[in-house]
């Protein structure tokens, strides 16, 4: 993960929370069942708060009826550690 300046990427939030809250965000390791309708802005909310690992767990398949379904990812967009 890159080093950014927490005043740069997470400065109004870390307003909020402190510089102690947003390196334990950034530090935080966090898994979500499901990155279905609901699993996505999960993600995605994770993500703009700066967390820093997260785990998504869903069953490896797709069907053509769920590429309607936003933030469904699909083999090109998926990213394994």
């Amino acid at each position: 993960m890159p080093s950014t300046d927490i005043s740069e990427e997470f400065g109004r939030q870390a307003l909020v929370v402190g510089g102690e809250g947003q390196a334990n965000l950034r530090r935080a390791r966090v898994a979500v069942v499901g990155s279905g309708r609901g699993g996505s802005h999960v993600i995605q909310q994770l993500a703009y708060l700066g967390v820093g690992e997260i785990l998504v767990i869903d069953p490896p398949w797709a069907s053509i009826g769920m590429k309607s379904k936003p933030g469904r990812p699909y083999d090109e967009n998926i990213c394994v550690r």
